[in-house]
């Protein structure tokens, strides 16, 4: 969700770095209130296959709703509903992962804190490179 240029040039009509994200963070609300709930009632493994099932499809919906519904409203609003589905799923899977590693000593959950966030730096970095490089 770093790199929503191309959601921009599919929806010139709409301001899409300030709408797509707020669904997405609804979705990890939404998760982050009922985890404990739903956690009880499914295995961890079950909650992660889930979670990247429905951001797969959300994935693919944006890729598909953006072909062949852009510059349309109805295709905007698809948009939204997808980056909510990528919140939900998004979430779910992250939280079920620091669940499953708060069981392992303090030193793994640093790394994979720490791993984590050097994943989303090292996106944001490329990104960049490819901005200067080809340009917007």
């Amino acid at each position: 969700m770093a790199a929503l240029d191309y959601f921009q040039a599919q929806f010139k009509d709409y301001n899409v770095y300030s709408y797509i994200p707020i669904p997405l963070f609804f979705g990890y609300i939404i998760i982050g209130l009922t985890f404990h709930s739903i956690s009880n009632q499914f295995k961890y493994v079950n909650l992660i296959i889930f979670g990247n099932i429905v951001v797969d499809l959300a994935l693919a919906g944006f890729l598909i709703v953006s072909i062949l519904v852009s510059q349309s409203l109805l295709g905007f609003i698809l948009i939204l509903v997808c980056s909510f589905l990528i919140g939900i799923g998004a979430n779910i899977n992250e939280i079920t992962a620091y669940a499953m590693i708060n069981y392992l000593s303090a030193e793994v959950v640093s790394n994979y804190t720490v791993g984590t966030a050097l994943s989303g730096l090292f996106i944001t970095a490329v990104r960049a490179v490819i901005l200067a490089i080809g340009g917007s």
